[in-house]
């Protein structure tokens, strides 16, 4: 009669089978953290969430993504907003867009390490920060563009998440893409890198152009010891680049008044290794008058 499995040997496969199940590069990001999130070539991701955001009003924002992957290694993401005003003065109002390119560059010492580059764009289709203060911390009504990177880090069953931003967000009545040069018929576009020469005058990336500009890293921790529920942790901060003294520096906002430092808790659950859903709550260390206390959300999340 063959020999029987052992505990051991069960519950090693088990892990093992989860550990692959997880490692599918079909997760979305945490509430505060970009993650390691690719699309397969062709498929379709379609999400929806709702919070519940508190400052020295309350609101209620809905979202709602469609996802594709581009190619192998790269996905797109768009996702639109609405706002609701659930304290004061009722009332509704449609919120920022995004737009979110994502490449992942690779895996390293045997599948433990991945990595990943993310670009994204906010597109002002909110209530404008700087002349409205009725919806702020909903959102912001600025163009803001968004670069940096995303790793983790597989211990399991403990897997480790990082992300580091830089932030370009619109002055005030500033024209946010003017300094990119992008017609080759024109010297400008040579002698400024497209714009991203920091020592040409007028480009993108000048010096006098980027005082409006953060830096944000984020870290987070989630296990599979709960699978199919899957608890994370994070915690969130960013800081303003270039110090300055203007009356828009002391609004109540990210990269204006004040520096988030953000903790947040959640749980997935997941119904298949496809799709899942979230309930999440964010804590913000900084006590501001006008600035956000805490959001509450729920989100789903499905992969086709």
């Amino acid at each position: 009669m063959a020999d029987r499995p052992n505990v051991k040997t069960c519950m090693g496969a088990a892990m093992t089978a989860l550990l692959l199940l997880y490692c599918l590069p079909v997760r979305a990001s945490m509430p505060l953290t970009e993650t390691i999130h690719t699309l397969g070539e062709g498929e379709f991701e379609i999400a929806a969430g709702a919070a519940l955001i508190r400052s020295d009003s309350l609101f209620r924002r809905e979202s709602a993504t469609l996802g594709l992957g581009v190619l192998e290694n790269l996905s797109a993401w768009y996702t639109v907003q609405y706002l609701h005003r659930e304290s004061g003065n009722s009332g509704d109002a449609l919120g920022d867009s995004f737009l979110k390119l994502w490449y992942y560059l690779g895996h390293w010492r045997d599948g433990r390490f991945h990595a990943g580059l993310a670009m994204m764009f906010r597109l002002p289709t909110g209530p404008g920060v700087y002349g409205n203060a009725e919806w702020r911390n909903a959102a912001l009504g600025v163009n803001e563009m968004m670069g940096g990177a995303a790793f983790q880090w597989n211990i399991p069953p403990v897997f480790l998440h990082g992300c580091a931003f830089y932030v370009c967000r619109q002055a005030e009545g500033e024209d946010f893409y003017q300094g990119l040069n992008i017609n080759p018929g024109r010297k400008k576009t040579f002698t400024s890198l497209a714009g991203l020469n920091p020592w040409s005058g007028g480009a993108f990336l000048h010096r006098n152009r980027l005082k409006n500009d953060y830096a944000s890293v984020s870290l987070a921790v989630n296990t599979l010891l709960a699978y199919p529920i899957l608890p994370f942790l994070e915690a969130y901060y960013s800081h303003r680049v270039y110090p300055r003294r203007t009356e828009n520096d002391s609004i109540p906002v990210e990269g204006a008044g004040v520096d988030p430092l953000l903790l947040c808790a959640g749980g997935r659950f997941f119904f298949n290794h496809r799709g899942f859903l979230e309930a999440y709550c964010v804590f913000s260390l900084p006590r501001r008058d006008g600035f956000l206390r805490e959001i509450i959300g729920v989100s789903a999340s499905l992969v086709f």
